[in-house]
């Protein structure tokens, strides 16, 4: 336990250093700030004040900050630095991966004997760990499920960036990751002159399923009752539904596609209307507009790379996505409680992890290359052809043979 002469020993270095020293009065209940080389002692009345500080020679200013909240695990997070990374995702798992391998080899020269393949399973586990961190000054309202982000953000709101630490392969990873909240709305671009232009692909990430108010189009043909619009939904037991539909307000000149939400109570199975469609008839063919909604499971949205041909000047491209991959619908709470403090460098936890993938080593069998025979000699496992006997002058030379 520190005495009050060792904390007030650690006030004074502090401040002959320039650093900081935060104390709180007892009579103002605020923390006071002691910057040193001369400057006053500073009372921090409201979050953002700024506070002199002193580094390399000369002056400067920080804002002030002290702020708790709650993150998805139930933790309290206390953030004491604008840029301070906070940790918002954390997992961690074994990944087992198994691959075939294949036996048996070539046979070698000469070798007539048979040889057969096997095949056996090669089993492997590997350590999988993952931390996502935000700079508190770039915390949005989807960061932490529950917490409205820092008030201060004024990045777009459907996104959030973040930095993605991988422990995958025994190596950490370290990249940037933008997840975005709102559908992938097509995307107009207008050129103002002619000529050829590439439009890069792209991809949206849509971590939750999400629905959004759109506009749909009906083609109506003279004098023919028609009918578009209306929604209607199915049930297979008795219960309560709330069901999205999309509607136009008004408000003031413009009008605007919204969605709406209507409860309906069923009492038995069967199909109920939650908006009654339109049928009217039309004196000309007419090309009516209403309001629908369209959802976008979670998943990710690619728009593919395209080369467009513009002829006339200010004349507009619309890109499209399409669904590529599709999200698995999880909880909101992540199964790991992190650290909340600055976690640059993040070393992997305890956990030993296991090495990389050998699916590419394989098990050399023994003795897999058959027996040596007659003509034949084993040299380190594999069978080679006898070579002949070095012969000296003398002995060919009595070997001659002369025919008359």
């Amino acid at each position: 336990m520190k005495t009050a002469s060792a904390l007030l020993f650690a006030s004074v270095a502090a401040a002959d250093y320039g650093y900081g020293a935060p104390s709180t009065t007892a009579k103002s209940g605020y923390p006071t700030i002691y910057p040193g080389h001369g400057k006053e002692p500073v009372t921090v009345t409201a979050q953002y004040q700024a506070i002199p500080t002193y580094a390399h020679g000369k002056w400067s200013e920080y804002e002030y900050l002290s702020t708790v909240f709650t993150d998805a695990y139930g933790n309290k997070i206390t953030v004491t630095a604008t840029d301070e990374p906070v940790t918002v995702y954390h997992t961690k798992k074994t990944i087992t991966h198994t691959a075939p391998v294949y036996g048996g080899y070539a046979k070698p020269t000469g070798y007539y004997g048979a040889i057969k393949n096997q095949t056996t399973t090669k089993v492997w586990n590997e350590l999988y760990e993952e931390y996502r961190e935000v700079p508190y000054n770039h915390l949005g309202p989807h960061a932490i499920p529950g917490y409205s982000g820092n008030p201060k953000c004024t990045d777009n709101k459907d996104e959030q960036w973040v930095w993605i630490k991988e422990y995958s392969s025994g190596k950490w990873h370290t990249y940037k990751h933008t997840f975005t909240y709102s559908a992938p709305k097509p995307s107009v671009t207008t050129y103002d002159a002619p000529g050829t232009y590439t439009v890069p692909a792209n991809d949206i990430t849509v971590p939750y399923p999400t629905t959004v108010a759109a506009e749909a189009t009906y083609h109506a043909t003279a004098n023919k009752p028609c009918t578009y619009g209306g929604v209607t939904t199915d049930v297979t037991k008795p219960t309560t539904i709330t069901v999205p539909y999309g509607a136009y307000e008004t408000h003031g000149h413009s009008t605007k596609t919204v969605i709406h939400t209507k409860t309906v109570t069923c009492n038995k199975p069967g199909k109920y209307t939650i908006v009654k469609p339109t049928t009217t008839v039309y004196a000309h063919d007419t090309t009516v507009a209403y309001p629908t909604i369209t959802k976008y499971p979670a998943g990710v949205y690619h728009h593919t790379k395209e080369t467009v041909t513009i002829t006339k000047s200010h004349q507009p491209y619309t890109c499209s996505y399409e669904q590529t991959k599709t999200y698995p619908v999880h909880s909101h709470k992540p199964t790991h409680k992190p650290s909340h403090k600055p976690t640059h460098g993040t070393k992997p936890t305890h956990t030993k992890p296991h090495g990389p993938d050998p699916s590419s080593d394989y098990e050399e069998p023994a003795e897999s290359y058959g027996k040596p025979h007659g003509g034949y000699v084993k040299r380190g496992g594999v069978l080679e052809r006898r070579k002949a006997e070095p012969v000296s002058p003398k002995a060919a030379a009595a070997k001659r043979v002369i025919l008359v």
